[in-house]
Formats: C-alpha cells, sequence, structure tokens
C-alpha cells in the first residue's frame, strides 16, 4: 500500500507502529492462554454447549466416568 501512496509516510509509520503492538499483543495473550488451559480435572471441563435441531441450546456432559468396581 505505500509504494501505491494511498495514504502519507508518516500515516502509514504510526499506523504501522501500532499494528506492530497489536500483533505482540496479541500473542502474548494467546501464550497465556496456552499456559492457564484448564486441566481435564477442573468442573466443566468435559462439558459442551451444543445446539439443538429445534434452535435450543443443551449442555453435554461427555464424562466417560468409571468407577472400580466393589471387590
Amino acid at each position: 500500500m505505500r509504494d501505491l501512496q494511498y495514504i502519507q509516510d508518516d500515516l502509514f509509520d504510526r499506523l504501522n507502529m501500532q499494528l506492530e503492538e497489536l500483533v505482540r499483543i496479541i500473542n502474548g495473550y494467546i501464550a497465556y492462554l496456552e499456559r492457564a488451559k484448564h486441566g481435564e480435572n477442573e468442573p466443566g471441563a468435559n462439558c459442551s454447549v451444543r445446539e439443538s435441531a429445534a434452535g435450543g441450546y443443551f449442555v453435554e456432559d461427555n464424562t466417560n466416568l468409571s468407577f472400580p468396581e466393589d471387590s
């Protein structure tokens, strides 16, 4: 875009600096989310929310509970 002279050089430079800062912020947030990922044992980790054919929503428990058999 800069080569086509659609915007002035100083405006391009300011926008480019803001874009680079935004990329750093987003990448930092992604890294934070990856570090803070909930484990399998967290409440609700095995549930999902789905839309029904009728237009409503329901929560589906995806937990496969297995209990040791009584001895």
